[in-house]
Protein backbone atom coordinates (compact mmCIF):
# COMPACT_ATOMS: atom_id res chain seq x y z
CA UNK A 1 0.00 0.00 0.00
CA UNK A 2 1.20 3.15 -1.29
CA UNK A 3 1.46 6.49 1.15
CA UNK A 4 -0.75 9.41 0.28
CA UNK A 5 0.29 11.06 -3.07
CA UNK A 6 1.80 14.48 -3.12
CA UNK A 7 0.40 16.76 -5.65
CA UNK A 8 3.14 18.85 -8.40
CA UNK A 9 3.16 21.93 -5.74
CA UNK A 10 3.72 20.20 -2.68
CA UNK A 11 6.57 18.06 -4.30
CA UNK A 12 8.18 21.02 -5.72
CA UNK A 13 7.87 22.97 -2.58
CA UNK A 14 9.77 20.17 -0.87
CA UNK A 15 12.53 19.85 -3.51
CA UNK A 16 12.89 23.57 -3.45
CA UNK A 17 13.53 23.44 0.40
CA UNK A 18 15.73 20.55 0.52
CA UNK A 19 18.14 22.15 -2.30
CA UNK A 20 17.67 25.61 0.06
CA UNK A 21 18.84 23.63 3.52
CA UNK A 22 21.40 21.55 1.65
CA UNK A 23 23.31 25.00 -0.01
CA UNK A 24 23.35 26.17 3.38
CA UNK A 25 24.18 22.87 5.01
CA UNK A 26 27.22 23.14 2.66
CA UNK A 27 27.50 26.74 2.99
CA UNK A 28 27.98 25.82 6.82
CA UNK A 29 30.31 22.96 6.58
CA UNK A 30 32.73 24.76 4.06
CA UNK A 31 35.05 24.87 6.55
CA UNK A 32 35.02 21.22 7.24
CA UNK A 33 34.88 20.04 3.68
CA UNK A 34 36.99 22.39 1.84
CA UNK A 35 40.40 20.36 3.52
CA UNK A 36 38.64 17.26 3.14
CA UNK A 37 37.94 18.12 -1.15
CA UNK A 38 41.75 18.93 -1.21
CA UNK A 39 42.47 15.65 0.59
CA UNK A 40 40.58 13.26 -1.32
CA UNK A 41 41.72 14.82 -4.88
CA UNK A 42 45.36 14.73 -3.54
CA UNK A 43 44.93 11.23 -2.56
CA UNK A 44 43.29 9.98 -5.57
CA UNK A 45 46.36 12.02 -7.89
CA UNK A 46 48.68 10.26 -5.93
CA UNK A 47 47.19 6.85 -5.91
CA UNK A 48 46.95 7.50 -9.91
CA UNK A 49 50.60 8.32 -10.11
CA UNK A 50 51.04 5.01 -8.41
CA UNK A 51 49.17 3.43 -10.75
CA UNK A 52 51.11 4.67 -13.66
CA UNK A 53 54.48 4.46 -12.16
CA UNK A 54 53.93 0.39 -11.83
CA UNK A 55 52.40 0.50 -14.87
CA UNK A 56 54.92 2.52 -16.90
CA UNK A 57 58.07 1.29 -14.62
CA UNK A 58 58.78 -2.34 -14.69
CA UNK A 59 61.52 -1.96 -11.52
CA UNK A 60 58.35 -0.41 -9.09
CA UNK A 61 56.32 -3.35 -7.21
CA UNK A 62 53.24 -2.92 -6.30
CA UNK A 63 54.49 -2.41 -2.47
CA UNK A 64 57.11 0.27 -3.63
CA UNK A 65 54.61 2.53 -5.92
CA UNK A 66 52.31 4.26 -3.37
CA UNK A 67 55.78 5.37 -1.03
CA UNK A 68 57.55 6.28 -4.08
CA UNK A 69 54.40 8.25 -5.34
CA UNK A 70 54.12 9.88 -2.46
CA UNK A 71 57.70 11.07 -2.31
CA UNK A 72 57.95 11.89 -5.81
CA UNK A 73 54.63 14.61 -5.62
CA UNK A 74 56.31 16.34 -2.54
CA UNK A 75 59.63 16.46 -4.35
CA UNK A 76 57.43 18.16 -7.34
CA UNK A 77 55.22 20.00 -5.28
CA UNK A 78 58.35 21.36 -3.08
CA UNK A 79 60.33 21.79 -6.05
CA UNK A 80 57.75 24.18 -7.44
CA UNK A 81 56.73 25.99 -4.31
CA UNK A 82 60.93 27.01 -4.21
CA UNK A 83 61.35 28.14 -7.88
CA UNK A 84 58.46 30.21 -7.39
CA UNK A 85 59.50 31.49 -4.37
CA UNK A 86 62.91 31.76 -5.69
CA UNK A 87 61.81 34.00 -8.89
CA UNK A 88 59.35 36.08 -6.96
CA UNK A 89 61.65 38.66 -5.69
CA UNK A 90 63.36 39.04 -9.27
CA UNK A 91 59.43 39.36 -10.47
CA UNK A 92 59.45 41.94 -7.71
CA UNK A 93 62.38 43.75 -8.91
CA UNK A 94 61.73 44.21 -11.91
CA UNK A 95 57.57 45.13 -11.61
CA UNK A 96 59.29 48.41 -10.02
CA UNK A 97 60.88 49.30 -13.54
CA UNK A 98 57.57 48.24 -15.13
CA UNK A 99 54.90 49.95 -12.60
CA UNK A 100 54.67 53.53 -15.27
CA UNK A 101 54.02 51.21 -18.07
CA UNK A 102 51.59 48.80 -16.52
CA UNK A 103 49.90 52.00 -15.14
CA UNK A 104 50.17 53.63 -18.48
CA UNK A 105 48.05 50.18 -20.02
CA UNK A 106 45.81 49.98 -17.00
CA UNK A 107 44.52 53.54 -17.89
CA UNK A 108 44.45 52.97 -21.10
CA UNK A 109 42.03 49.99 -20.38
CA UNK A 110 40.20 51.70 -17.90
CA UNK A 111 39.47 54.32 -20.44
CA UNK A 112 38.34 51.78 -23.10
CA UNK A 113 35.91 50.43 -20.33
CA UNK A 114 34.33 53.25 -19.10
CA UNK A 115 36.00 53.70 -15.74
CA UNK A 116 36.43 57.09 -14.42
CA UNK A 117 39.60 56.37 -11.92
CA UNK A 118 41.36 53.69 -12.51
CA UNK A 119 43.53 51.82 -10.10
CA UNK A 120 46.85 51.42 -10.03
CA UNK A 121 49.38 48.74 -9.95
CA UNK A 122 50.14 49.73 -6.04
CA UNK A 123 46.25 49.83 -5.58
CA UNK A 124 45.50 46.23 -6.75
CA UNK A 125 48.75 44.29 -4.93
CA UNK A 126 47.59 46.34 -1.63
CA UNK A 127 44.25 44.50 -2.23
CA UNK A 128 45.97 41.34 -3.27
CA UNK A 129 45.68 39.19 -0.05
CA UNK A 130 47.21 35.43 -1.40
CA UNK A 131 46.48 34.03 2.31
CA UNK A 132 42.85 33.71 1.32
CA UNK A 133 43.73 31.59 -2.15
Amino acid sequence: MAGPKLDNVARNGTVFLAVIVGGAALMWLAPILTPLALALFLAVMIDSFARVLEARLPVVTHKLALPLAIILSALLFGGTAYFIADNATSFAGQLVDYTPKLNGLIARLADAMGLDVPPTVDQMFQQLNPTRY
